[in-house]
């Protein structure tokens, strides 16, 4: 085969490559006059498909090299991270274990499970993990027997992935492996440990952070900026923990193979409703008077479903709770601001009347009656005036929206008669101690549920929104979260089982050649190590039923 050929397209170029030449000699071949501070390339995507640089050229098509500007570089770059630190650890301190809890920005959180190190301990790992990177080391990648990769774990007391690998039946299982230790590698790694980006370490409540450099700005580390209700929350958790007893997927899936799934699901719901009717309590006993409640979170967050519930809880409190849609108070079409590219921006603030809703939350806080407008999105105008409105004596309101943290849009209403509540699903449960189920690729699941069962999108339709979205929740949405009177974590233990049926279907039809195949394999890839949970085991007011359907709740 020496003499065979393949052409390979690279930027606009196409190029003859022998057979049998690897992605890494091919890009280097092509990137030689790139300036060394460019970000290294970790993997290639090849006619579509996210591969590893050390993937051999057998066909003709497109490559394309992804750095840690590339989303799927930037998870890359956090799992080669990842895996460095619990190295280091499991060389230097084997009494220590830790297990990979959760982002706070750019920075990974590691919580303590047995012996945590000390202040000095956590700076000596740090110097550890740097001369790692400094010895560019060369990672493998190995495919092992299904025997031998459950032998190799267990010889090593990983008992949380034994357990996961324990529901899957693939014939060889992937690993990433440096010296003596291995991790299961769940996509493509870098060649080397010199390749990882600049990482630093801190002591932070009973962990430590691994601070990486932001996707934008790959050759810096900013300054840690807290986000200290996640802390709240992940404490919270550990609470509900010591009653659940499930924080990885191996665990659940145990619990589904010996029915005991359908008891956990209540216990979970009771635990979350708790959680409503304690904040419902807080809005009542509030004693500055809130009049107001403004919900906000993510895409995907379950906000909608959040605040029918919290309606009801606050009637349980005595309140007399009314609602008002944001969307109702668009500004007409043509005064639509526009984003940097021209193009309307809808997601703006400015693209609500703010002075009509001022003044409408100023009248009906003066117990006046008030005629809301209506939004007519056929011909993108505002009818004023539609629905009469007024507030009894115990009367509050409920406005959910993704601004409803940034006060810019109730700028006439007093602070003290405000209540802001941010509801995301975080999501708690891990595939293992080392490996992390995002929150964003939490919501990213339920979205594609949710868009295809009451907007008729199909994966492709969803995954391209996808990115907009996200930009949009950063502009809008988390700059303000450390504003929120209280967190709802929206996110339930059972719901990628519950959600994986539909999911895979959904993902399963994003084909070889799709620009979205990459991310659809990734997905379907964290959805194979769920069993499924039965859909009527899910209680008909759940979060969850927003996503899934059959919900009490009307939308």
């Amino acid at each position: 085969m020496d003499s065979v050929t393949h052409t390979l397209r690279w930027q606009d170029t196409d190029v003859q490559v022998p057979h049998g030449t690897t992605l890494d000699e091919f890009i280097t071949s092509q990137t030689a006059a790139i300036p060394t501070p460019a970000p290294p390339i970790l993997a290639a995507k090849y006619d579509s498909e996210l591969v590893d640089l050390r993937t051999h050229v057998d066909h003709s098509g497109v490559v394309e090299g992804i750095s840690i500007l590339h989303d799927d570089g930037y998870r890359i770059n956090q799992q080669a991270s990842s895996f460095l630190v619990f190295h280091c650890l499991d060389t230097h301190y084997p009494r220590a274990k830790y297990r990979l809890s959760h982002s706070i920005g750019s920075s990974l959180f590691f919580t303590a499970v047995q012996h945590p190190l000390s202040v000095q301990e956590i700076k000596d790992l740090e110097g550890q993990v740097h001369r790692l990177i400094g010895e560019q080391r060369p990672f493998q990648k190995k495919d092992l027997p299904y025997q031998q990769a459950i032998k190799e774990f267990k010889t090593r007391g990983r008992d949380e992935t034994v357990l996961l690998l324990d529901y899957i039946n693939e014939p060889s299982v992937s690993i990433m492996v440096l010296g003596d230790y291995l991790e299961l590698s769940l996509g493509p790694i870098p060649l080397h440990t010199g390749q990882v980006s600049a990482v630093s370490l801190s002591p932070y409540n009973n962990g430590f952070l691994l601070h990486l450099p932001p996707q934008e700005s790959p050759g810096r580390l900013p300054r840690f900026e807290d986000i200290p209700f996640l802390t709240d929350i992940f404490t919270e958790y550990q609470q509900w923990g010591r009653i659940l007893e499930v924080h990885t997927a191996g665990r659940l899936n145990a619990l589904i193979k010996k029915r005991g799934i359908k008891e956990f699901i209540w216990v979970v719901e009771t635990l979350q409703n708790n959680k409503i009717a304690a904040i419902a309590r807080d809005i009542a006993q509030a004693q500055d008077g809130v009049r107001v409640v403004l919900i906000a979170g993510p895409s995907s967050s379950g906000k909608t479903t959040f605040a029918k519930k919290l309606f009801i809880q606050l009637r349980s409190q005595g309140l007399q709770p009314q609602t008002i849609g944001l969307d109702d108070f668009f500004v007409n079409r043509e005064d639509t601001p526009l984003d940097s590219h021209g193009n309307p921006d809808f997601e703006s603030v400015h693209a609500i009347d703010l002075p009509l809703l001022n003044t409408s939350l100023l009248a009906l806080l003066a117990g006046e009656q008030v005629f809301l407008p209506t939004f007519d999105f056929k011909v993108g105008k505002q009818i004023l005036k539609q629905r009469p409105l007024q507030l009894s004596e115990s009367g509050i309101l409920i406005i959910e929206g993704i601004h409803g943290l940034n006060d810019e849009l109730t700028s006439q209403i007093p602070r003290d008669q405000k209540f802001k509540i941010y509801v995301s699903a975080l999501t708690q449960i891990n595939l293992d101690e080392e490996h992390r189920i995002s929150t964003t690729d939490n919501r990213l699941i339920r979205r594609l549920v949710r868009d295809y069962r009451y907007r008729s999108h199909d994966a492709e339709a969803t995954l391209g929104m996808w990115p907009s979205v996200r930009r949009g929740e950063n502009r809008n949405i988390f700059p303000f979260q450390n504003s929120a009177d209280r967190v709802f974590n929206s996110a339930a233990d059972y719901e990628l089982g519950a959600l994986k049926p539909m999911a895979e279907a959904l993902l399963r039809e994003v084909k070889p050649g799709s620009v979205h195949y990459a991310q659809a394999r990734r997905l379907l890839a964290i959805l194979a190590f769920f069993l499924p949970v039965q859909r009527e085991f899910v209680p008909d007011q759940a979060i969850l039923r927003e996503f899934i359907g059959g919900s009490v709740f009307k939308y």
